[in-house]
């Protein structure tokens, strides 16, 4: 979780998007919860001038080598920045960054 005085953003997942069941099941349920405890930390601080936001996180660039498309981290800060920037009279409830190739 990431916040200032008026932003705070939980950090999910997009790791087992559209699965119902699978072997990643566990990952799935902790993910939904992630989900609740966003939504429900936002419906308790919608009266006190703060904004919680979901964020979720596709492959990003973490020193490994990139076999595979990965969101440059630079992209991620920005939209970090984006939530600051952005006047708290706006809701932003989620926020999903993905490399282009996937679509959830």
């Amino acid at each position: 979780m990431i916040y200032d005085q008026k932003n705070i953003a939980n950090i999910c997942s997009t790791v087992g998007t559209g699965y119902r069941f699978s072997p990643n099941t566990l990952h799935v349920v902790l993910r939904a919860a992630l989900e609740s405890f966003g939504e429900s930390l936002r419906n308790d601080l919608k009266n006190e001038d703060k904004r919680v936001t979901d964020i979720h996180l596709g492959k990003f660039e973490d020193g490994e080598p990139a076999e595979n498309r990965r969101i440059p981290l630079t992209d991620i800060t920005l939209a970090l920045a984006f939530l600051v920037l952005v006047s708290t009279n706006t809701s932003i409830d989620s926020i999903c960054i993905t490399p282009s190739e996937y679509c959830y």
